[in-house]
């Protein structure tokens, strides 16, 4: 009988899952261009105005 579960373990083994070697600059390099996010670039996806509320200033 097939173990699948077995063969998961062995192919998780295998796979390097150390993503430190990412900054997150990378990360935010890749995000912003993605291609998924295009739709954004859409004048209709910019729905909103300054007149649309207060800035919101962290005091951190």
């Amino acid at each position: 009988m097939f173990n699948y579960t077995e063969q998961l373990e062995e192919q998780e083994e295998q796979i390097d899952w150390d993503l430190s070697e990412d900054s997150e600059q990378e990360w935010l390099q890749a995000a912003a261009n993605n291609p998924a996010f295009d739709f954004l670039n859409d004048p209709e996806e910019d729905i909103y105005t300054l007149a649309h509320g207060k800035p919101f200033h962290d005091s951190r």
